[in-house]
């Protein structure tokens, strides 16, 4: 089941990558949005694992019927997503 991230989620994630990554604010706004994308199609927490994630995706048509770019884009930012919520959990926060 897909879940729905809310402004303030998707803000604190956006907030996240300016401070770690050395990503442009141009390609920040392009992996909040894949996420956005990815998020309607599956739950992206509820994988145990990367792997997991990449198999579940592919269940999807709406995820296989994309270009292969797009594929990699969409899970790439479900993983800095994951990377942010298991960063969030270290540090103890919600």
């Amino acid at each position: 089941m897909a879940i729905a991230l809310d402004q303030q989620e998707i803000r604190r994630f956006r907030d996240w990558l300016e401070r770690t990554s050395s990503l442009s604010r141009r390609a920040i706004c392009d992996n909040v949005s894949r996420l956005k994308r990815v998020a309607l199609i599956i739950n992206v927490l509820e994988p145990a694992s990367e792997n997991e994630l990449v198999y579940r995706l592919r269940e999807k048509n709406t995820f296989t019927n994309c270009t292969m770019t797009v594929r990699s884009q969409l899970k790439r930012a479900a993983v800095l997503y994951r990377q942010f919520k298991a960063n969030k959990i270290q540090k103890g926060s919600k």
